[in-house]
């Protein structure tokens, strides 16, 4: 029962937060435009720029791949990204959100973080970048331990970077979280109990 509750609270606590953020939105995108600081500016696009992102979802393929244990987990770990990718590029197609600096709330934080795609398909709603990196959290968590906080903050800073550059709002990145943890949980619940690349590497070794 006490588990029933808090999942009641849980859930209730985020349904609140999203509509306190779907109301207060554009606000909280502006006040975080009057805070503004280069140097923070720089640091953040400098370690949440897709090219690191990328670079370390390779290094964690390489440290699956050459540990005889955790092997198995390279195929989910894609699957995670590439699942958490398509789905929520769905969503950005059918809700078609504009991001913040596009509707004239703010202006963009810093140019480098505005890419062509912006004004084609990638859509502000939900943030592709925040759900990706918080859907390998699940499996960090459980293989990393000594790395999952760190893993933790640098998602959580990808996050507030998103709204902090003006190319997104809170709600997105709330999203981006709620499906990437959803996915990435979903997958290691699939894969913990049916062992499917296990039994995919037996077969080809």
């Amino acid at each position: 029962m006490k588990k029933e509750n808090l999942l009641i609270t849980i859930g209730a606590s985020v349904i609140g937060i999203i509509i306190l953020g779907f109301i207060f939105d554009a606000n909280i995108v502006l006040f975080l435009s009057t805070i503004r600081n280069t140097f923070i500016l720089n640091l953040l696009y400098a370690i949440t720029v897709s090219m690191v992102i990328a670079l370390l979802f390779s290094i964690l393929t390489v440290v699956f791949s050459f540990n005889e244990q955790k092997r198995r987990w390279v195929i989910p770990f894609w699957i995670t990204l590439g699942a958490t990718v398509v789905i929520n590029s769905v969503i950005k197609f059918l809700v078609q959100r504009p991001r913040p600096y596009q509707e004239g709330i703010v202006n963009i934080a810093i140019e480098k973080a505005v890419e062509y795609s912006h004004s084609l398909w990638n859509f502000s709603f939900p943030s592709s970048r925040t759900a990706i990196v918080f859907s390998v959290l699940p499996l960090i968590w459980k293989h990393f331990p000594r790395f999952r906080y760190v893993w933790l903050v640098y998602a959580a800073l990808i996050g507030f970077s998103r709204i902090y550059f003006g190319v997104h709002y809170l709600t997105d990145v709330i999203f981006g979280v709620i499906i990437g943890l959803g996915i990435g949980y979903f997958i290691l619940y699939i894969e913990q109990k049916n062992r499917y690349s296990q039994k995919l590497l037996r077969k080809i070794s």
